[in-house]
């Protein structure tokens, strides 16, 4: 299987044998051993570079920003050694000291929102971080990452990445048992590993276990890694990964990753964000439906409907920074499609969007294209991304929100890779802060103050999505939560 030298959002499972093994004993060792039930699950973005100097603030430093970049940010290659490596390691205590606390820290790239002052409505507005959308081609005046590419990595940077988080612990899980020498259960059987585990440095683990479910109606081995935990605040929060191997070598396989995480609303006394995944890979085709929430107002665990395991955006549990992601790619030809979006809180009435491609191409020299733009609310989006979620531009968000004027067109970026980055070949983005997009204005006090200055922008180049390339479907895969 090939990787990319840049990484993309992926959820891969592998799985190593001892060494020296020859392919069928590679296939009875894994269908046999602990590491058939071991998810090494890795979420990056499908531009990350080298560099994360792009990154910035997003957020009010009270909702725990940071300027500094995330480690989850990096090439996929890397990503997949470092899990082969903690699963083959057998050493539990090491791989605890990797997953770190339990906050989510939001970033934003200098060239997507910045904060700044404009006169575009003949008036001095003032914009908070965000408001805005690409307003450079570049990700910052030091880094000539496509913004969109550089926007997608720190958007995987917040939420998302805490997945990795997960598949650390479910890693140490996996060692801590090994080490004391357990094996797979039988049906109906499971493992406690609580007293197997090591200390984590930032929260405790109350419960953990391993058990293994009845099989599904295709035959196929079912498993249920389960934990609770304690964060250093006294906030509790809880995991579980089904996970279904579909061949004797686990290649193929599928499964459900849910969590409930501690969470501080700035806004309201909500303190509870969820997670979940579904995933399914066969032959080398890995497609994922990706939902995180948060509370609000609302404090509630309750965020998973009850048959497909996902994250309902329409319940009362979902308050503020909601995510979704519906991602394909083709580990072979080394093709990806991703639809991500986003939204800061449930009464904004629109999610922000991002929709990728990269057709299949050689390491070194992929290209693409990315649209950003508004949609639908996310209690109201759908799996059904034939037509992406973007569709429109509130070029002036700060009038009513998505009850206030818009223009049906979007931002577009093409790009392609060099030095190890995806750098903009065309970049259809600009717009003035106003009701049609266009105007002359003025910004003040931005931040970066690199954009302070004056603009004229008679006509935008807002495009329609497809303009510059299109944008294929993802058909989200399902996981039927099982029964016990």
């Amino acid at each position: 299987m090939r990787t990319h030298s840049v990484g993309i959002v992926s959820v891969f499972f592998i799985f190593i044998a001892l060494q020296g093994c020859s392919k069928a004993e590679l296939s009875e060792t894994t269908s046999t051993s602990l590491l058939i039930a071991a998810p090494a699950v890795a979420v990056t973005s499908p531009t990350a570079s080298q560099t994360a100097a792009l990154l910035s603030r997003s957020l009010p430093a009270a909702l725990g920003d940071s300027t500094a970049a995330p480690s989850e940010v990096k090439p996929i290659d890397e990503m997949l050694s470092e899990i082969k490596n903690d699963l083959a390691s057998a050493n539990p205590v090491a791989i605890a000291a990797k997953v770190g606390n339990l906050t989510v820290t939001s970033y934003r790239a200098s060239c997507y929102g910045p904060s700044w002052t404009d006169d575009a409505t003949g008036a001095p507005v003032s914009r908070p971080p965000g408001d805005l959308g690409m307003v450079a081609a570049n990700g910052s005046a030091t880094d000539s990452t496509a913004c969109a590419a550089a926007q997608l990595n720190a958007l995987i940077g917040g939420a998302p990445q805490f997945l990795n988080k997960l598949v650390k612990l479910q890693a140490t899980l996996i060692a801590a048992l090994g080490k004391s020498g357990k094996t797979l259960p039988e049906v109906g059987a499971t493992v406690d590993a609580t007293a197997d585990l090591p200390a984590f440095t930032a929260f405790t683990v109350g419960a953990a276990s391993l058990k293994r479910l009845s099989d599904n109606a295709d035959g196929q081995k079912v498993f249920k890694t389960s934990f609770s935990f304690t964060d250093g605040s006294g906030k509790s929060g809880s995991a579980v990964v089904f996970h279904t191997p579909k061949n004797e070598s686990n290649s193929n396989f599928k499964g459900l990753i849910q969590a409930v995480l501690p969470h501080t609303s700035t806004f309201g006394a909500g303190t509870r964000r969820g997670l979940s995944m579904v995933y399914d890979e066969t032959d080398g085709v890995l497609t994922y439906a990706l939902d995180i929430a948060a509370n609000r107002t609302t404090d509630s665990a309750t965020f998973f409907n009850a048959t497909s395991g996902r994250i309902d955006f329409s319940g009362a549990a979902f308050g503020e920074d909601g995510h979704r992601i519906l991602a394909r790619f083709d580990t072979v030809t080394n093709a990806v499609t991703m639809h991500y979006a986003w939204q800061a809180g449930d009464l904004d009435g629109a999610v922000r969007a991002f929709a990728l491609n990269i057709p299949a191409g050689t390491d070194g020299s992929l290209s693409g294209v990315a649209y950003f733009g508004f949609g639908a609310a996310m209690s109201t989006l759908t799996d059904d991304v034939s037509t992406p979620w973007m569709s429109k531009m509130h070029c002036n968000w700060l009038n009513a929100l998505a009850s206030g004027p818009s223009v049906a067109k979007v931002q577009a970026q093409t790009f392609a890779q060099s030095g190890g980055k995806f750098l903009a070949s065309t970049s259809k983005i600009a717009f003035a802060p106003t009701d049609n997009c266009n105007g002359n204005f003025s910004v003040t006090g931005s931040n970066p103050n690199t954009y302070d200055g004056s603009y004229t922008v008679a006509t935008n180049d807002l495009v329609a999505v497809g303009d510059l390339g299109a944008i294929p479907a993802v058909t989200a895969p399902s996981y039927p939560v099982p029964t016990e």
